[in-house]
């Protein structure tokens, strides 16, 4: 019974919690895309660009396979819908993915400062979550790579999503040995297992973020706090999970094979 009304306490909570890091994503959008580039930008993004327009295809190695998938969707879905050029959908994705980077980033630092969970959320806390993220999405190098179609922003995405697993694996993890937290610790390890192999089909250089983030979660799974990794079976699981991650690679295969002319770039 006590279960039922912690979970049906959390549920509000949980509703709150999740409404500012929405509402600064979409507010990150809305700057995105009034000064996003309107069709192909140069360079790479060029490439990507035509790469979504001419799906199946392969960008130059390693491949990109999670991104060309990604604004290939994006790029048909506008077209479909007759909004924007072939190419303002691959934009509008890298943009997306960005400014989604920007709100998961925001409900980490929340968490990591406050501490949502203990109810100590303050204004002071939004505040310190706001400027964080908001200084990471306006920066020069994160803005100007987001509004164009290159994996930039969908990597942020996936580092901002490893940082807040890895700070809810804390959190949880923590708290004690307590069955209910060691679940949700694990669960949290789970979920940043996944997000680390599907961020490695997009860029590799995430390796530079996810693999301390990985060791340092295993560890402490491991040997501290609630322990919530030390179960074999456990630990297997999460360190196979990323294998899971790692699918998108097949297009490559299968596009390859249709598109021959695309092998080598």
């Amino acid at each position: 019974a006590s279960v039922a009304r912690n979970h049906h306490e959390d549920e509000p909570e949980m509703k709150h919690g999740t409404l500012a890091p929405v509402a600064f994503a979409l507010a990150t959008l809305c700057v995105y895309a009034s000064t996003m580039y309107p069709s192909a930008a140069g360079g790479d993004a060029t490439e990507f660009a035509f790469i979504a327009c001419d799906f199946p295809a392969v960008p130059h190695p390693p491949g990109y396979p999670t991104f060309a998938l990604l604004t290939a969707f994006a790029s048909r879905a506008f077209r479909a819908m007759r909004f924007g050029g072939p190419a303002w959908g691959s934009n509008f994705a890298s943009a997306s993915c960005g400014a989604a980077a920007s709100g998961v980033l925001y409900a980490a630092i929340r968490d990591a400062v406050g501490g949502r969970r203990e109810g100590s959320t303050t204004i002071a806390t939004h505040a310190a979550a706001a400027l964080g993220a908001g200084l990471f999405a306006c920066g020069k190098n994160t803005w100007t790579n987001t509004i164009q179609s290159e994996v930039f922003g969908l990597n942020n995405l996936f580092v901002a999503a490893a940082v807040y697993f890895t700070v809810a694996f804390a959190r949880d993890n923590a708290v004690g040995p307590a069955p209910d937290r060691s679940a949700a610790a694990f669960k949290h390890a789970l979920k940043g297992a996944f997000t680390c192999g599907l961020a490695m089909s997009n860029q590799h250089t995430f390796a530079l973020v996810g693999t301390p983030l990985a060791t340092w979660v295993l560890l402490r799974g491991l040997f501290a706090g609630a322990k919530s990794l030390r179960s074999p079976s456990r630990l297997l699981a999460v360190l196979s999970v990323p294998f899971l991650g790692l699918t998108p690679y097949a297009y490559l295969v299968l596009a390859s094979g249709t598109r021959p002319g695309w092998r080598n770039g």
